[in-house]
């Protein structure tokens, strides 16, 4: 997470220098979410993100994390153990101390994020259990997720 959370800080420099604007607002999904939150809570976008949107995120770990770790090193960090989780959790007060705006979107049958209840975050965070017909990779895409962003982007 440290290594793609240093890439995310440059892209937000970008878009920041970009727009001329102070802060992004951010959508993540999945792993994504481990990302965005290593990067505000302890990366090079501490102070630059006004919302986030988590969608089926997983950085409080999910139990299959294991089934790929040996492919993929991000695993690891997702496998509900590792360090990354723990400094996470640690660092969790950064979100509210910068005034970052959080809404998590999770469903409890989502088949990646074991258990699904991994997903939603603690206050400040709004979380918002979407219908269980939706699994991990139809978040992104469905139409009621999609406005349900768009309002908390426009809050």
């Amino acid at each position: 997470a440290r290594d793609a959370a240093a890439v995310l800080a440059t892209e937000v420099d970008h878009l920041r220098s970009y727009t001329g604007r102070s802060k992004v607002d951010i959508v993540s999904h999945s792993y994504g979410s481990m990302v965005t939150r290593y990067c505000i809570e302890l990366g090079g976008c501490a102070g630059e993100v006004d919302h986030w949107m988590s969608l089926a995120g997983a950085d409080n770990g999910t139990s299959i994390a294991g089934l790929c770790a040996i492919l993929q090193p991000s695993c690891q960090d997702m496998s509900g153990q590792s360090t990354t989780e723990a400094e996470l959790q640690a660092a969790w007060s950064q979100i509210g101390a910068q005034g970052v705006e959080v809404e998590v979107q999770w469903s409890r049958n989502d088949g990646v994020i074991l258990p699904a209840t991994n997903s939603p975050n603690p206050p400040p965070a709004v979380n918002v259990e979407v219908p269980s017909t939706l699994t991990h990779n139809d978040l992104p895409k469905d139409p009621g997720v999609l406005s349900e962003t768009i309002a908390f982007f426009a809050r």
